[in-house]
């Protein structure tokens, strides 16, 4: 079993040891369009404020590009 684990340490660490940040966002804001079909009423649909509170965007290089 603790071989599973070590091996499994390893692999983990393999994927990112050659990953690169590019670019990295916390709370991005921003605007968003709601098109007037399916569940967007006319009164709801159009350009909105937008964004994800606590979220983080990030751009990862990987070993593949």
């Amino acid at each position: 079993m603790r071989i599973i684990i070590i091996i499994g340490v390893l692999i983990l660490f393999s994927a990112t040891a050659f990953a690169a940040d590019i670019a990295s966002c916390s709370n991005p804001k921003g605007k968003a369009y709601y098109p007037f079909m399916g569940l967007v009423t006319k009164q709801s649909s159009g350009w909105k404020e937008d964004g994800i509170a606590g979220g983080i965007v990030k751009l990862v290089k990987d070993d593949k590009g």
